[in-house]
């Protein structure tokens, strides 16, 4: 009798890491990922998305690894932008988002996958599961908060940067409100219905958005802190340079405008202007003049030309 063909290996995961001028640390995360029986059984996959215009020779050493896809933008378009991209490359039933400067432990998508299945029979609904995230010195770093509101988000101003956006780390596998797209498992039919990274963001809160969505759309969201990664630069951590500021308003702007009611978006969006116009009166005039002109075109509801001028901000974050 003739010899059936092999059956298609089934892709469990496929991780999507977007590059925007740290090739070294890609290249050692993707090296940690290997050490992983899925990756050397072939049911895990990596997908790179270059957002440098200076992949750094990344193309050529990701390209001759097996079980490794590139795709390169040539410019910086944006986190969401590239995410999408990478998924739509992708095959796996699960989709796992990390960023360069994270590092994984030793046979961390064997545990990933382990961790998605049990909690997929617990709970058919789970579209989403964030994992726990630690600082370099080994302490918990937060990674879950509740939905951004106008009161939170004033009231944030008054709390340490840390706990702004995120709240205490948990200790217990809980349903959250968002996880941190740092490290973020999506499902496949969950990230197909939502339409994936909604790309009127250019960087920060699209994974809060991406949540909000999941639970509009009655899907799950979990927190599962007994898998962890190292998250080394998180924004909380860093100084914020201009430009970075910028592209964080223009964020919170566009949240707001797609889930708060209208006065509190004017508001706000005012609040920025504000805070654009006196904040140039300093340095970096034309990075917060840039600020104040965005949120008065969103303001206006001319969000395609506040995309426009953000994509100078955007530039500038390479420069500093």
């Amino acid at each position: 009798r003739p010899a059936r063909p092999a059956a298609p290996v089934r892709t469990a995961v496929s991780v999507v890491i977007v590059n925007f001028q740290q090739a070294d640390h890609v290249r050692r995360l993707v090296r940690q990922l290997d050490r992983s029986e899925a990756m050397r059984g072939l049911i895990a996959e990596i997908v790179i998305v270059d957002n440098d215009a200076d992949p750094q020779g990344l193309h050529d050493w990701a390209t001759r690894r097996p079980g490794i896809a590139w795709r390169g933008a040539g410019k910086n378009r944006g986190f969401a932008r590239a995410v999408n991209a990478g998924v739509r490359r992708a095959a796996g039933n699960w989709i796992l988002l990390l960023n360069p400067d994270v590092s994984v432990p030793d046979e961390f998508l064997d545990q990933v996958i382990v961790a998605a299945e049990a909690r997929l029979a617990a709970d058919p609904n789970v579209g989403i599961i964030g994992f726990g995230l630690r600082h370099a010195d080994g302490t918990p770093q937060a990674s879950v908060g509740p939905f951004p509101t106008f009161a939170n988000v004033l009231s944030g101003l008054f709390r340490p940067r840390a706990h702004r956006r995120c709240r205490p780390v948990m200790k217990k596998a809980a349903e959250v409100a968002w996880a941190t797209g740092c490290c973020l498992l999506v499902h496949r039919d969950c990230w197909e219905t939502l339409g994936g990274c909604d790309e009127d963001f250019f960087l920060y809160y699209e994974d809060v958005d991406l949540c909000r969505r999941a639970h509009a759309g009655g899907w799950t969201v979990w927190h599962d802190p007994h898998l962890a990664v190292t998250h080394f630069h998180p924004l909380h951590s860093r100084p914020v340079a201009a430009p970075l500021r910028v592209v964080t308003r223009h964020a919170l702007l566009t949240y707001a405008a797609k889930h708060w009611p209208v006065w509190q978006f004017r508001l706000l969006a005012r609040c920025v202007q504000w805070e654009g116009r006196l904040r140039a009166l300093g340095a970096d005039r034309e990075q917060f003049r840039r600020m104040a002109e965005i949120a008065r075109l969103l303001l206006a509801g001319q969000t395609t030309r506040a995309r426009h001028l953000l994509a100078s901000a955007a530039r500038a974050l390479g420069e500093s």
